[in-house]
């Protein structure tokens, strides 16, 4: 029997994005967010999606959502800290375009303010799933491994 699963969510909604960034398998920010993903180790799901501006904003600027669905009990700011300052840099390359000149020289200046800025853009949601959810981060990566190594 199917049942309806729920899961801790956090999105993050920045409106007004203007960035410019290749998403394509072979772009840098593929690799950057994979290996932001593989190393905080507790994101089961993300997804990243342009929405269109509202009718009535002043600004006609699309939103950049960033939505991940997390192991249960992970605090949401301690999530959105180890994702600023992961060291590829995955979350300023996202972001960086809300800092027309670059941003601070210093990273860790430089990462605060994302974090600062970010943690006003979050929210926090309950996502519902069809089917068991009861397998860690780790876990599902280690059954993709076993399933490549597997011959046939």
């Amino acid at each position: 029997m199917l049942k309806m699963v729920r899961q801790q969510m956090i999105c993050i909604i920045a409106p007004g994005w203007r960035g410019a960034v290749d998403f394509s398998d072979s772009g840098d920010m593929q690799s950057a967010l994979n290996a932001l993903l593989q190393d905080v180790a507790v994101i089961q799901f993300a997804s990243i999606a342009l929405l269109p501006a509202r009718t009535d904003a002043r600004e006609q600027a699309p939103s950049l959502m960033l939505e991940l669905a997390v192991e249960e009990g992970i605090d949401p700011k301690d999530m959105l800290y180890r994702l600023v300052h992961h060291p590829s840099g995955a979350m300023w390359s996202l972001f960086s375009s809300y800092w027309p000149g670059g941003g601070p020289p210093l990273v860790s200046a430089r990462n605060g303010q994302l974090f600062d800025k970010l943690i006003g853009w979050l929210s926090l949601a309950d996502g519902g799933f069809v089917g068991p959810r009861d397998r860690t981060a780790r876990q599902i990566r280690k059954e993709h491994d076993l399933l490549i190594w597997t011959p046939g």
